[in-house]
């Protein structure tokens, strides 16, 4: 998959080409085919933007399941060692 680097500065750009090609193209059917090539560029981005953000979020539970299951061994652990200091005190 391709880095996605958008910015503000090249969101800019992009428009202002856009517009520029947009009053520069001699007859509508070519500003239709321009216009349908960048559509589909637009679209191609969106889907990867989507399939970052999916990789991403599932990324993320992953991690807090992982931290949950730390949290769970730790409390399991502390719990021990007070049943294991309670006993020691008891003794005479």
């Amino acid at each position: 998959m391709p880095e996605i680097a958008w910015d503000i500065n090249r969101i800019e750009a992009q428009a202002k080409k856009w517009q520029e090609m947009a009053s520069v193209l001699p007859n509508d059917s070519e500003r239709v085919a321009w216009l349908i090539e960048q559509v589909s560029f637009l679209s191609a981005s969106h889907m990867q933007l989507q399939e970052v953000f999916r990789l991403t979020t599932e990324g993320l539970v992953r991690v807090m399941n992982k931290a949950d299951g730390v949290e769970k061994v730790q409390l399991i652990q502390m719990e021990a060692i007070a049943q294991r200091l309670e006993a020691l005190e008891r003794r005479p």
